[in-house]
């Protein structure tokens, strides 16, 4: 009940999406600035599989434990919660895409768009982590 959705009026607030575990039984939070649009959509589905990743840990660990091993294991659980809940077969199951226009064609642009966001992103990403230590 404490997320943010949406940007207040009143204050100035940071944008960027993130999930948070509050340290306390069962509080996590989201807060994002949100728009209707299919990215944001992911992206929200994004930042439940970071409350997921902290519901799990947060049982029967100690402090020390409450925190994810590897911050790129977070990020891949938050990545797949998102990939399968802008799956085509999902959105139709939500009644947000029309059965009839998804075909071979369609599924190969949603798949070809997921490799260019995915995929295309893993050079990079390995030149930082290897820099960096």
């Amino acid at each position: 009940a404490r997320s943010l959705f949406e940007k207040p009026t009143d204050r100035d607030v940071v944008c960027h999406a993130s999930a948070h575990h509050m340290q306390y039984q069962d509080d996590f939070r989201v807060k994002m600035c949100t728009e209707v649009n299919d990215d944001h959509f992911n992206t929200v589905h994004h930042e439940l599989g970071h409350i997921e990743y902290f519901m799990a840990y947060e049982r029967n660990q100690p402090y020390l434990y409450q925190e994810g091993a590897n911050a790129g294991f977070h990020e891949a659980i938050g990545d797949t919660i998102g990939i399968f809940a802008t799956s085509p077969t999902h959105l139709i199951t939500l009644g947000f895409l029309d059965e009839s226009i998804v075909n071979s064609h369609y599924e190969i642009n949603y798949l070809l768009r997921l490799a260019l966001q995915k995929v295309a992103f893993l050079p990079f990403a390995y030149v930082i982590d290897k820099e960096r230590f």
